[in-house]
């Protein structure tokens, strides 16, 4: 008997509500044998105590048979709260002192984007603006050198923050400072994101005005960690025209770009026009952070996914809100053909005419309209700009999963999901 064969003994074993055992959702931590019996240890995200006592019975099913002896099974289950999609680890936040922060990317390496970083923050500075420039290339730091100060190496001040080196009226850091000319920085990538978190958390940039960030060539895990950690004002993509480098930069451009309705902003706002009032898209988009960041439950989840389709409809000025939710209703009733009675919908709490034309148009009853007096049901991007009561859709799995309807306190469960907005 090894540690294999529990394994797949436990391999048989259900996540309750879903297809998918304990062994793939990665919740066995350890299993082994041990004094002739078998010992398994799991982890596991719930507020529902129904799920663990369902898993501890069902492992004793299948390993009490295997090992021969009830006794000699000892199955220990850590529980830990899931993740809130309100309190995430990564959020995206401001750094304090720093008004605007500006990416600078490329698609690949050598196309001059440190040199645009470079001159970009000194025309800034040259303005009168406060400017901050950090080199996010670990691996290939290069600002040290064109800013002429290759030779500085940075201090700390009381609080152990790192004082930025200042040239040409500019607030630099790299970790080119840090290190020799010929000393390379060979680190996998958890350890070179915790570096980029460092440099620009633990680093006293002071009030600044602009920060200007040069990243390292291409879509990796400084890039990822960056539009997680700080929310960006602006990105940059540098290329040279040909069309390998172009292919590249493309790629780049999609990291910084929005899923949903940025890409029709202007027309929002009347600053173009087209020859169409409607338009309907589908994104193929990866989970990366920004303002409504929740990446900490992919994995912990079925709903949060790395990759997932946005489908959208869009008017511009021709119809409202008394013809989307229509527009809404009758596709998923009935181009989609999902049941009616498996539906509910939320609406913001003082949103009222939302609610009766939900009453009309679907016949729900008010224990199946929802009001929310949270941010949940109140959409905007920021702390400017369009703003405004939003109404969603979910659809009811069942019982056999665990969950509350939304605004509930286990509204973070698998058993309702929003499935239009």
């Amino acid at each position: 008997m090894t540690s294999d064969d529990l394994r797949k003994a436990l391999s048989q074993v259900k996540y309750p509500g879903f297809s998918r055992d304990i062994v793939s959702f990665g919740l066995v931590r350890e299993c082994r044998i041990e004094d002739g019996g078998a010992l398994v240890k799991l982890q596991i995200q719930t507020r529902d105590s129904a799920i663990p006592q369902q898993i501890f019975k069902d492992c004793h099913a299948v390993l009490d048979p295997l090992i021969g002896d009830p006794g000699k099974v000892r199955v220990e289950i850590e529980i830990k709260d899931p993740p809130s999609t309100t309190e995430t680890s990564t959020g995206t936040t401001s750094l304090p002192g720093v008004k605007r922060i500006i990416a600078v990317g490329s698609g690949k390496g050598g196309v001059g984007k440190s040199t645009v970083s470079s001159n970009l923050a000194i025309a800034l500075s040259q303005t009168g603006l406060k400017v901050g420039l950090l080199d996010c290339d670990l691996y290939g730091p290069s600002i040290p050198l064109m800013l002429g100060v290759p030779h500085l190496q940075p201090q700390a001040d009381a609080q152990d923050r790192i004082i930025p080196i200042e040239a040409h009226g500019l607030k630099l850091m790299s970790m080119g400072f840090l290190l020799g000319d010929n000393s390379p920085v060979i680190v996998r990538g958890p350890l070179a994101n915790r570096y980029t978190q460092q440099f620009l958390q633990q680093v006293a940039w002071g009030d600044l005005d602009v920060l200007v960030l040069d990243l390292p060539p291409g879509t990796g895990d400084i890039q990822l960690t960056l539009v997680q950690t700080v929310s960006l004002d602006g990105a940059i993509i540098v290329t040279t025209p040909q069309e390998v480098a172009m292919i590249d930069a493309r790629k780049a451009v999609s990291m910084f770009a929005n899923s949903g309705m940025v890409q029709f902003k202007n027309l929002f706002t009347g600053v173009e026009t087209r020859d169409y009032k409607r338009a309907t898209t589908a994104q193929k988009c990866v989970r990366a952070g920004g303002k409504h960041n929740d990446l900490d439950n992919v994995g912990y989840t079925a709903r949060h996914h790395t990759f997932f389709e946005m489908l959208g409809n869009f008017s511009f000025g021709d119809y409202f809100k008394s013809e989307a939710i229509p527009f809404a209703w009758e596709l998923v009733t009935k181009e989609l053909d999902i049941p009616k009675d498996k539906l509910l919908v939320t609406v913001y709490h003082t949103d009222d005419e939302a609610a009766d034309m939900w009453k009309k148009v679907a016949g729900l009853s008010d224990d199946r309209i929802i009001r929310i007096a949270t941010n949940d049901n109140f959409w905007m991007m920021g702390p400017t700009g369009p703003c405004g009561p939003c109404t969603e859709i979910f659809y009811d799995h069942g019982e056999s999963f665990w969950g509350g309807p939304p605004g509930s306190p286990d509204e973070d469960g698998d058993r309702f999901i929003e499935i239009w907005n």
